[in-house]
């Protein structure tokens, strides 16, 4: 008797139990799945704000009056603060519609006698853009510069006495060096391929003493790049100098 009286019992509690958990498992789910889906949602939302907008645009708008200069007006259907809407707005140069910059041009008819080709990479005026643009005897384009220099196939094209006597094949032109060996001797013992031209450094490496640091936009060694480079003092952006 007590045994079926006591089995029962048991049932009855492990249905409870059963229930009890069951019902707490969906609460928990229920509950879980819109907070983190929420959660997701807003931590996405502020990285699109930052890389698109917020990122490469930094005041975001929706008329004029929300933005100053060096961006002045509001770029309709744009939601962000640019230079310029038009060439009124451009002081020198004209406006380029997609970018909404300030720059020398947007087409060649801009340009002028000695640049009369516009460049459109850079927006800027230049003397050549092909070779077909070069009418000097044995001229091509340089399309690193956009000028018309001497071409070549060989360094027996290039002239000496232009400092720029060896071909570089690749491109087409003569130019100061092709290996570091055709510096030697000088201030500036590396050769900058891509340029064809002598230069102090290509990277830090190759500075020491005082100089330990290579700027590499001007390729020359200097005291510092970075504060971190000067010992209780900042680095001057402009001479790359330690400043006390």
């Amino acid at each position: 008797m007590i045994g079926a009286r006591v089995l029962p019992l048991a049932l009855a509690f492990l249905s409870i139990s059963l229930s009890t958990s069951c019902g707490s498992s969906t609460t928990t789910t229920a509950g879980s799945v819109p907070t983190g889906t929420g959660g997701s949602g807003t931590g996405t939302g502020g990285s699109g704000a930052n890389s698109g907008t917020g990122g490469a645009h930094t005041t975001a708008c929706s008329g004029d009056g929300q933005c100053a200069p060096p961006t002045p007006y509001c770029g309709p259907g744009l939601g962000y603060c640019v230079q310029c809407l038009g060439d009124a707005n451009c002081q020198n140069g004209v406006c380029d519609p997609v970018s909404h910059a300030c720059v020398e041009c947007t087409t060649n008819s801009q340009c002028g006698q000695g640049r009369p080709y516009c460049d459109p990479t850079s927006n800027s005026c230049v003397e050549c853009l092909a070779a077909a643009n070069c009418t000097g005897h044995g001229e091509t384009c340089d399309t690193t510069t956009h000028r018309c220099v001497p071409g070549c196939s060989t360094s027996g094209d290039c002239a000496a006495a232009t400092g720029t006597p060896y071909c570089d094949t690749i491109r087409g032109i003569c130019v100061q060096c092709v290996g570091d060996a055709n510096c030697a001797g000088g201030d500036r013992p590396r050769c900058d391929t891509t340029m064809g031209r002598c230069v102090q450094c290509l990277a830090s490496g190759d500075c020491g003493g005082g100089t330990p640091y290579c700027e590499t936009t001007s390729q020359r060694c200097v005291e510092c790049l970075t504060d971190a480079n000067c010992s209780g003092g900042t680095c001057d952006p402009q001479d790359h100098q330690c400043r006390n």
